[in-house]
């Protein structure tokens, strides 16, 4: 009842400050126990309410059946753009590389930053990019688990074309999004503090230099997380640990 007192609230006054909610794009997610009530007391007011799950800033969030079914969604999606691709990269290697580099692998990595899920939904994409798009863009054959393979998903600097094995980097990549947030979670909601408890919470009092030396450290953390091992795998550690001791706010 009170988060209907609060949209009731928000649906008076915010069209005075220019704000005027949506029903048709409000999703209220809740678990599954409480899914019946919820709908009982959102009846008329044309929002979506669901405990399995919804699309948010282009990840997902509710259970991991439905998030894993978004993904499999998208990896789908993702391997058909990649096919199209291969099919340009064979007359236009270099356009077809930055298409890429510069849009399709960015917008891969927000969403596994934002969803923890499972690697092997992911397996159909890399086998495209295995199969059809790096052979399209070096004339080589590029199987997964070969040492080609291997080299391409190397940055640049280590020399490789930074083509990711998207089912062994998901994981990293979720993992470094977790660390480099931690520190803004920890001033949103304190460690210890009961996420549903309806009482009011005193934040812990943080100076600006506190928060950006903390954010700094994770920065570090999570850029070692993925880059620990021997040989080339080692060497890309060393560097990044030289990054980051030459721009941590805390002298390395």
């Amino acid at each position: 009842e009170p988060l209907r007192e609060y949209r009731n609230v928000i649906e008076d006054i915010g069209p005075g400050y220019g704000y005027f909610p949506n029903a048709a794009k409000t999703v209220l997610l809740t678990r599954p126990e409480h899914a019946e009530r919820a709908q009982r007391i959102f009846a008329d007011t044309g929002v979506n309410v669901t405990s399995e799950g919804s699309r948010y800033l282009g990840g997902s969030l509710g259970t991991l059946e439905f998030c894993e079914q978004r993904l499999e969604s998208l990896a789908e999606c993702w391997a058909t753009e990649l096919g199209q691709l291969s099919e340009m990269a064979h007359t236009q290697p270099q356009a077809a590389y930055t298409i890429f580099s510069k849009c399709l692998s960015g917008r891969w990595k927000y969403h596994l930053r934002c969803t923890d899920c499972d690697p092997a939904c992911l397996q159909r994409v890399d086998e495209v990019i295995s199969n059809r798009l790096i052979p399209a863009l070096t004339g080589h054959e590029a199987p997964e688990g070969t040492p080609l393979r291997e080299l391409l998903s190397f940055p640049a600097r280590f020399g490789g074309l930074a083509i990711p094995v998207l089912s062994k980097t998901s994981e990293v990549e979720h993992r470094s999004s977790l660390t480099v947030t931690k520190p803004f979670v920890e001033l949103i909601v304190p460690s210890g503090t009961l996420r549903d408890q309806a009482q009011p919470v005193e934040y812990p009092t943080t100076s600006q230099r506190e928060v950006r030396g903390d954010l700094s450290s994770a920065l570090g953390a999570s850029q070692c997380a993925s880059t620990t091992g021997t040989g080339s795998e080692q060497r890309r550690n060393d560097s990044l640990e030289e990054l980051h001791g030459g721009g941590c706010l805390d002298g390395g």
